[in-house]
């Protein structure tokens, strides 16, 4: 027996929606990479990750309510952020989770920094009965101290090659 027109509807639906998913977050890794559209810049130590605030706030209730705070940027400019306590390495496995999904390696430093951040990693073993992995909304509110200073607007943060 054939499927109905209905059951066809979904399953190209769910088709559908996987490859705009992997759309999506192939071309925000790659504006990412190339620092576009980047309006939040994350620093440590003596480094500085071009991120999009969207992505940030997408991930965490408590960045979204820090950055919703914070003055609209003017085009073409982005906000730094100084973590404190935070490895530059970390820096840059956590910003990969949030492009990718995927966790690689030894969680307990990265665990600690997403937390700081309220950002919830996605869970060791992803199993279909788990269902979605989301953002840490049950987390507490942001720290004292979770955050150095808040700079910005910077120049020609948002532009390639920056």
């Amino acid at each position: 027996m054939g499927q109905s027109s209905l059951e066809e509807d979904i399953v190209f639906t769910e088709l559908s929606m996987g490859m705009f998913e992997q759309l999506l977050m192939k071309g925000l890794q790659r504006q990412q990479h190339r620092a576009q559209f980047c309006d939040t810049v994350l620093q440590t130590q003596d480094i500085s990750v071009p991120v999009h605030s969207c992505v940030l706030s997408a991930f965490s209730p408590r960045l979204c309510e820090f950055l919703s705070t914070l003055p609209a940027l003017p085009n073409g400019k982005s906000r730094v952020i100084e973590l404190q306590a935070v490895e530059a390495y970390t820096l840059l496995r956590l910003v990969r989770v949030l492009y990718t999904g995927t966790v690689e390696g030894e969680r307990t430093d990265l665990q600690k920094a997403a937390d700081k951040l309220g950002i919830m990693l996605p869970p060791e073993k992803v199993e279909e009965e788990q269902g979605e992995w989301e953002a840490g909304e049950d987390r507490e509110p942001l720290q004292d101290g979770a955050f150095g200073k808040t700079r910005g607007p910077k120049e020609g943060g948002g532009e390639e090659g920056n």
